[in-house]
Parts: structure tokens; sequence; C-alpha cells
């Protein structure tokens, strides 16, 4: 599935990120991308003490997956959280 990272806006509510992507506007990675870029963007406001992108990045994954085959786990499930 090809995703134009350009899709994801740069400011939503939890419930428009989670419309999105149960719509398949674009995946739980594209996502997740977008929102680290925007936090490293925002680091001078010492808003987040540790980002684990890594570990951020490796949970889109499986949500994407379990969404691809229609179980996702709810409105939350690849919606970011801090």
């Amino acid at each position: 599935m090809a995703v134009d990272k350009k899709a994801v806006p740069l400011f939503a509510s939890v419930a428009e990120y989670a419309r999105d992507l149960q719509e398949g506007r674009y995946t739980a990675l594209a996502l997740a991308e977008s929102c680290l870029a925007q936090a490293e963007r925002q680091g001078a406001l010492n808003a987040i003490l540790h980002l684990d992108g890594g570990s951020i990045l490796a949970q889109t994954r499986p949500s994407d997956e379990r969404r691809r085959a229609g179980q996702g786990r709810g409105v939350l499930d690849g919606s970011p959280g801090s």
C-alpha cells in the first residue's frame, strides 16, 4: 500500500486520526513517523522527557497488520499518544 505521508495531518484529534486510520488514508507507520518528526521539530519545548522512536515504530507494524486483516483493536489501535 503506497501512502502519501503528506496526507497525515500535522494537528488532529485522536478521533480524526482513528477515523483516518480506519479508512486507510494512511498507515499507523506513516502517522508515527509524522508525529516523531513533529516531536523532534518541537524539541526545544522540552514537553517530552523520553522519546523511544524505535519502540514506537516497531509497534506500528502489528497495528497495521491487524487493521488490514479486519482485526483492529479499537479506535486507539495505531493512534499516537504521549
